[in-house]
């Protein structure tokens, strides 16, 4: 580190999950390893791949004591609104809390999962729209499902 209180860029090497804490290894200048650095993420969490980007922290300029934050240019989410949150993820997808209290959540073609729930509810005031070529009902299906306009009921079957 140059001076008290200053930062420096590093690169991922590898990562670990230990009580909670994401610590990495991380490599300033190429050449300087530093171990067990602890990622602050706040409220969000990130594991982070080898050749990811951190910034490192001293903390009370003590060269044992580092801090990393992360620094992922490929993670950033370009023209979020003043007051947005958005979460990116590896593959391109994110969610995107927008300042009108509206959700966005981009896939690029990946499935979504939902799992171990008990219930599932969508509610709404406006129109809910399922835009698939086909949408499986499961083998527990108990109530019979009406389309609004009768034409394709024939389609629509518990597998």
């Amino acid at each position: 580190m140059t001076s008290r209180g200053a930062g420096q860029r590093a690169k991922v090497v590898s990562s670990e999950v230990v009580g909670g804490r994401l610590l990495v290894d991380a490599l300033v200048n190429g050449t300087d390893l530093r171990s067990r650095v602890e990622v602050f993420l706040g409220f969000v969490t990130w594991r982070p791949s080898p050749g990811a980007d951190l910034l490192l922290f001293e903390v009370n300029g003590n060269r044992s004591q580092l801090i990393a934050v992360p620094d992922e240019p490929a993670l950033r989410i370009a023209g979020l609104a003043e007051g947005e949150v958005g979460i990116p993820g590896p593959a391109g997808q994110s969610i995107i809390m927008r300042a009108d209290g509206s959700l966005a959540v981009a896939l690029n073609g990946a499935p979504v999962s939902i799992t171990g729930a008990s219930d599932a509810t969508v509610s709404g005031s406006g129109t809910a729209t399922l835009d698939f070529p086909a949408i499986k009902l499961g083998s527990g299906a108990t109530k019979a499902v009406k389309l609004a306009d009768n034409s394709n009921a024939t389609k629509v079957k518990a597998e």
